[in-house]
């Protein structure tokens, strides 16, 4: 299921027409007509995401 958070992000995206590019691609893949994209990442750079991620969920 779904959370409300990314059902908001899903939603606004549907109605932009765009794309929601993700690494939960599972979630958003049960609503209809929604593009997902999921970006590939080389196992370097997942050391700097490990570092941005918690800030950004700060901002959020």
């Amino acid at each position: 299921m779904i959370g409300p958070h990314d059902l908001i992000v899903a939603a606004t995206a549907l109605q932009r027409r765009r794309a929601v590019a993700t690494f939960n691609a599972r979630e958003f893949r049960h609503v209809r007509g929604l593009k997902v994209v999921e970006p590939r990442v080389k196992s370097a750079q997942l050391s700097c995401l490990d570092k941005v991620l918690p800030a950004l969920t700060l901002l959020s």
